[in-house]
């Protein structure tokens, strides 16, 4: 009987020993929690997806400057399905790539699909599109040269209504039209805007009346200030910069569309609100971004001025009570169609998808105003209303942190399609040279 008590002990112990470190396991992966999600898998096994989309990447840069632009239509990766796909119109270069010797380690990862358009033609096609909207003056809309469906992709908001003329030259090229919905495309022009100006008095630059240190986190909520007469505007925060001596906030520059405008120094300024997620009282001001563009780049930089507002290089991810903070370690530059990332936003958080175009223009008219947004990159990610400015991000192996590859500046609703800038677009300055991201390993004392 004594040896069955023992052992039976025995049992219990190795039980409880194998559950504590299975218990202490699952927080280690749930940060991977939303690519789990987008890849399928449980989280544990994000890892090793990880580390197969590393190699991925690695094959295709030594690819892609094989691929002349007559003979093949790009590349792109699938990470479950371990490939590098290759698009390949005439078949008779297959062997040029097999028998490269840069390509020996990758030969099985290979898979060449034949395909209609070269990537010559489909450049072509994208440049006389641009000319040809900006000759009929079309807008609302997001053109998309994208690897995987072999075309240009044009995403036309309210059913190409504005835009008959455009859309017409378009189907001359086959391109894929995807006609969306009143609605579907934000930032929305169909947003009644009021432009006023701001006539209260700044006798201080801390408008927080609770005296409670906030630590800003990317993702965050930020808020215009609003009141009964005039529409207000929800955007996200974006990632913490350095400018010489000022850090600076950076955001979607189209969130100050709606002013009111600060008075004095009358400088076309717009005040930025915290506001936490899940929460609809923004109280605890920022500071003003008076830096911002509508055009061209869709980007602005609100300046801290309330020193109860900590800014913190790290993304906001508290739907994961293991992980509800993400360190920015850095950014990453992000070239490959097909590899993965993320986005943390004030309306749906921290969602994950894949990268479908680093080619794209992006046009609105908002209030009477035209907004053209080149060097915008289009991924295949859920963001909605209020995820304008949001950071765009990636985990890496061996990091106990996030690499920051971009931010959000709008999208399509009906397809979850994301716009966003990247991470250097951000940061440069006129004179090209760069603003310093606010890290872990570089954040003011």
């Amino acid at each position: 009987m004594k040896r069955i008590i023992y052992f039976f002990f025995q049992f219990l112990f190795l039980i409880l020993q194998i559950y504590s470190v299975y218990g202490q396991l699952q927080p280690i992966y749930s940060k991977f929690e939303p690519l789990a999600d987008l890849w399928g898998v449980a989280e544990s096994e994000v890892p090793k997806l990880l580390a197969t989309e590393d190699n991925l990447v690695t094959g295709n840069n030594l690819l892609t400057p094989l691929l002349n632009e007559k003979d093949f239509g790009g590349s792109y990766i699938n990470v479950k399905a371990n490939k590098i796909y290759i698009n390949i119109l005439n078949i008779s270069k297959k062997n040029d790539i097999i028998e490269n010797p840069k390509m020996k380690n990758y030969i099985d990862l290979l898979e060449f699909k034949q395909v209609a358009n070269s990537l010559a033609d489909l450049n072509d096609t994208f440049s006389k599109l641009i000319n040809f909207a900006d000759q009929c003056k079309a807008t609302d809309f997001i053109l998309s040269h994208e690897y995987k469906v072999n075309n240009i992709v044009l995403y036309c908001y309210n059913k190409c209504q504005k835009n008959n003329d455009f859309s017409n030259y378009a189907k001359n090229f086959g391109v894929n039209i995807n006609y969306l919905e009143n609605e579907d495309l934000f930032p929305s022009s169909d947003l009644k805007f009021k432009y006023r100006q701001n006539n209260a008095k700044r006798n201080s630059s801390n408008k927080d009346k609770r005296h409670l240190e906030i630590r800003l986190f990317g993702g965050d909520g930020i808020h215009n200030e609003d009141d009964e007469d005039f529409k207000s505007m929800l955007c996200s925060a974006g990632f913490w910069v350095r400018n010489g001596s000022q850090i600076l906030l950076a955001s979607a520059g189209h969130c100050t569309i709606n002013g009111p405008y600060v008075e004095p120094p009358d400088d076309m300024s717009v005040d930025f609100l915290y506001l936490p997620w899940n929460s609809f009282d923004p109280e605890i001001l920022i500071g003003r971004m008076s830096q911002y563009s509508t055009t061209i780049t869709d980007r602005g930089y609100i300046l801290n001025e309330n020193d109860q507002i900590n800014a913190v290089p790290a993304i906001r991810n508290t739907d994961n009570p293991d992980f509800p903070e993400l360190p920015i370690v850095g950014y990453l530059p992000l070239e490959t169609i097909g590899a993965y990332l993320c986005k943390s936003g004030s309306t749906t958080h921290v969602t994950c998808g894949v990268l479908k175009s680093y080619d794209a223009i992006y046009r609105m008219e908002m209030n009477g105003t035209l907004h053209d947004y080149v060097d915008v990159w289009v991924a295949d990610l859920i963001a909605r209303r209020g995820d304008s400015g949001g950071p765009v991000f990636k985990f890496v192996l061996g990091e106990e942190g996030v690499r920051v590859v971009g931010m959000i500046i709008g999208g399509s609703i009906q397809n979850n399609t994301s716009a966003f800038h990247p991470t250097d677009t951000i940061l440069r300055r006129d004179d090209l040279s760069l603003m310093d991201l606010i890290t872990v390993y570089n954040e003011l004392n």
